[in-house]
């Protein structure tokens, strides 16, 4: 007879026969452990490194720096933050030369047979410690090729998200990698931080510190060139576009008690819309300034604004002042994303005028798309301008920034009540049993709250399947729902689907 563990810690030690306290101990003690959080908020930049379909970042270097010459070197950094101990087997592709360092230790170094067969895959295991977990690539360029693909093996079922690292990209998510330099440039650089491409030593770099500290030429970039920052924000974010629009969202802290008016004040390039917590509060047909006192709560109040671009010359542009009896009103995020330190306005746009306006209820929200039209780029192809619909989402005034969101609970679900990581908010096999189970036990026992917890996990997934798709559209591999987009086996949709029906 197997045993998994010893009977007195059993719930049939404790109560026997009596189910009912069985249930009611095991279904506790499960939603004890995987508290109900789900998806994490980060900045990503299009711009920067993305998956391929398998889950594999690709860093195809060649492709990105056409005009680099052989023997320069770039590297590829990034964090890893670790919950507990956990394994976890990685995968790379070389185009070229690679060595890969882990917590500072040379793990791997390709060989001449890595480098010049394209279908050759290394498979590596890598411990994650609890803390933060540092991953760098050095990637030489030769004619073959430069760069590697990397990521992990069964990238949707061991999930591996990485973060930017420096204190500057604080919160971000995404790798950085640097310009091409040649061995000779590396080699002047302050012999501290670089060990010497000929040993195996990893490059005496603090990837929690400053970029400052570090004198490559690191990207993507995270400020706005210095003709973009003479721009307003619309302006830099989406161009000059007449007759367009553009939506952009923000909360006011509201710290008075005293339930005096909001003013509001300010100035805009063209015809604006402000509402704020979903109530009309200015409305312009034209460029000019606007002055309004309008009622709000005390605490956070959500402000919505309208802007079109106008015909003129004018850049793109609006500008809001809110206070309460003379004070100014902090402006913050109305969603918390890492890493957009000093950013309160989140943007959604461009839209065209004749563009279905979303209810202003379904507007304010961060798990879904939105869909906007787009005229044919080239009538001469299809003889006509006839629109096309496009899937837009939230952005911020940085470059090519955008807010995504990120599982990052449990990595694998047979981990359900041991640690300190929940596995709600996960689509896969074991969780649809599990679900399913709590369904009929919050039934049987007459306990809403289970129900509605089982409920709500499922609905953490569905609600987010439209974004996750857009998701995956836009930068090759989901960042969330990962076995119910890829539905590719029974057990991706078996039991949970069960579970949901």
């Amino acid at each position: 007879m197997t045993t998994y563990f010893s009977e007195p810690q059993s719930m049939y030690y404790r109560f026997g026969e009596d189910q009912d306290q069985v249930l009611k101990v095991l279904a506790e003690r499960y939603i004890g452990a995987n508290a109900q959080a789900d998806f994490v908020y980060r900045v990503f930049q299009k711009s920067g490194i993305l998956q391929n379909e398998k889950g594999l970042y690709d860093l195809n270097l060649k492709k990105r720096f056409p005009d680099a010459h052989k023997g320069q070197v770039s590297y590829a950094a990034a964090l890893v933050w670790g919950d507990e101990d956990r394994n976890l087997d990685v995968l790379i592709r070389c185009y070229g030369p690679i060595r890969f360092y882990f917590n500072e230790q040379l793990v791997y170094r390709s060989t001449v047979m890595d480098e010049i067969n394209l279908d050759a895959t290394v498979k590596l295991g890598i411990d994650i410690k609890p803390g933060w977990n540092t991953l760098l690539l050095e990637m030489k360029y030769t004619p073959a090729g430069f760069g590697c693909q990397f990521g992990s093996d069964e990238g949707k079922v061991r999930i591996l998200n990485v973060l930017a690292p420096f204190q500057e990209r604080q919160g971000q998510a995404g790798w950085v990698y640097s310009k091409p330099v040649s061995s000779e440039e590396l080699l002047t650089f302050n012999s501290d931080h670089i060990a010497g491409l000929a040993e195996d030593s990893h490059p005496e770099w603090n990837l929690l510190g400053s970029e400052e500290d570090h004198r490559l030429e690191w990207l993507p970039d995270a400020q706005w060139s210095e003709e973009k920052q003479t721009q307003p924000s619309l302006e830099r974010i989406y161009g000059h576009l007449p007759g367009q629009q553009a939506y952009a969202w923000t909360r006011l802290m509201n710290r008075d008690s005293s339930e005096c008016p909001i003013r509001l004040s300010g100035r805009s390039s063209g015809p604006l819309n402000i509402w704020l917590n979903s109530v009309s509060a200015v409305q312009l047909k034209e460029a000019g300034p606007f002055e309004v006192n309008i009622p709000a709560s005390f605490g956070r109040n959500d402000l919505l604004v309208r802007s079109e671009c106008s015909d003129t010359a004018e850049p793109w542009n609006f500008v809001i002042n809110a206070t309460v009896n003379g004070e100014q009103l902090e402006l913050e995020l109305p969603q918390r994303v890492h890493g957009a330190s000093g950013e309160s306005w989140l943007y959604l746009g461009p839209f065209e005028s004749e563009d279905t306006e979303p209810d202003l209820q379904d507007l304010m929200r961060t798990d879904r798309v939105f869909k906007r039209n787009v005229l044919n780029d080239n009538p001469e192809e299809t003889g006509s301008q006839q629109a096309r619909k496009e899937r837009i989402y939230w952005r911020l005034d940085r470059p090519d920034a955008w807010i995504r969101p990120y599982y990052e609970n449990a990595m694998l679900s047979n981990k359900w009540t041991v640690g300190s990581v929940t596995n709600y908010g996960r689509w896969d096999y074991p969780l649809g049993v599990t679900v399913y189970g709590l369904l009929q036990t919050g039934r049987y026992l007459q306990r809403p709250d289970i129900t509605r917890y089982a409920a709500d996990h499922v609905q953490a997934c569905t609600r987010m399947d439209e974004y996750s798709l857009w998701d995956r559209e836009q930068y090759g591999f989901p960042a969330v729902n990962q076995q119910l987009v890829m539905l590719k086996m029974l057990d991706n949709c078996g039991s949970f689907g069960s579970a949901m029906l």
